[in-house]
């Protein structure tokens, strides 16, 4: 009997937690999907020193933390691809 309301307990808590995570808003920002991301770093040509250290940082903790390295891209963000602005930063 004891097993029987472990089983179901457990079924219970994994259905519901199935049903939360397959029914998550749609303008939920996933940056990193299974240690891979089409995200990148942008920051400004002329950026100041805080804000290089502070792109250095970001790609170095979501690397650590999911496996995927954000490339970091100086200069321009290009609009086809999703990116981090970091600092004054121009499509």
């Amino acid at each position: 009997m004891k097993l029987h309301l472990v089983f179901w307990t457990a079924f219970i808590a994994l259905t519901a937690s199935a049903c939360v995570l397959t029914h998550a808003a749609p303008n939920d920002l996933t940056i990193v999907i299974e240690g891979i991301s089409r995200f990148s770093v942008v920051h400004a040509e002329d950026a100041p020193n805080s804000v290089r250290i502070a792109a250095k940082e970001l790609q170095h903790y979501v690397e650590k933390s999911t496996g995927a390295k954000l490339p970091i891209v100086v200069g321009r963000a290009s609009a086809l691809q999703p990116f981090i602005a970091l600092g004054d930063t121009q499509m």
